[in-house]
C-alpha cells in the first residue's frame, strides 16, 4: 500500500540499515525491492521469511488484525532511523537499537509522526548451500521514545 512517489524513500530507509550492518561486519546485508504484488499477505510472509521461528509466530499473531486495517484503511507508515546503537557477542549473536521517527499516511495524505525505538536481536547463521552468509532476525520490538526512556531508567 505504499504510494509510487513515496517509493524511492521507503527503498532508502530500508537500505539505510546497511550502514549498521557493515559495523557488524555484513556488507550488503539488506536490499529493498518493491513486491510483485499488491497482496498484503505476501508481502508479510516474504518480511517474516528471515525471522527465528518463535519470532515469526508471535509476528503473525500479532499482525492478524492490523493486515486487514491496513488495507480497509489505506495505511502508509514509513520508518526513518537515525542513531543506531550495536552490540556483538562472539557467537554471531547481535543487538541494535535505533533511534526512529514514524511516519503515517492514510490515503497517501500525511497524518503525523511518532518518535519510536526498535531494538533487534540479530544472529548470523552459518552459509548454507547458497554458500551466503544470512541475518537471522531472533528479536523486534517497537516503542516509543518515551517508554523506552522509562524502561532504561529501572
Amino acid at each position: 500500500a505504499t504510494p509510487i512517489k513515496w517509493r524511492p524513500y521507503f527503498i532508502k530507509g530500508i537500505e539505510d540499515w546497511n550502514k549498521v550492518f557493515e559495523k557488524a561486519g555484513f556488507k550488503n546485508a539488506i536490499k529493498a525491492k518493491l513486491p510483485p504484488s499488491k497482496d498484503i499477505e505476501k508481502q508479510y510472509e516474504k518480511l517474516s521469511s528471515n525471522m527465528s521461528l518463535d519470532l515469526k509466530r508471535r509476528f503473525e499473531e500479532q499482525t492478524y488484525e492490523w493486515k486487514e486495517y491496513v488495507v480497509a484503511e489505506n495505511i502508509t507508515e514509513i520508518l526513518k532511523c537515525g542513531k543506531q546503537e550495536i552490540y556483538s557477542n562472539d557467537k554471531g549473536q547481535y543487538e541494535v537499537t535505533a533511534l526512529c521517527k514514524k511516519e503515517t499516511y492514510v490515503n497517501h495524505e500525511y497524518i503525523g509522526a511518532v518518535d519510536e525505538v526498535v531494538e533487534m536481536k540479530l544472529a548470523a547463521v552459518a552459509p548454507n548451500k547458497k554458500k551466503r552468509w544470512v541475518v537471522n532476525i531472533t528479536d523486534l520490538k517497537r516503542t516509543t521514545k518515551k517508554a523506552f526512556k522509562v524502561k532504561t531508567k529501572l
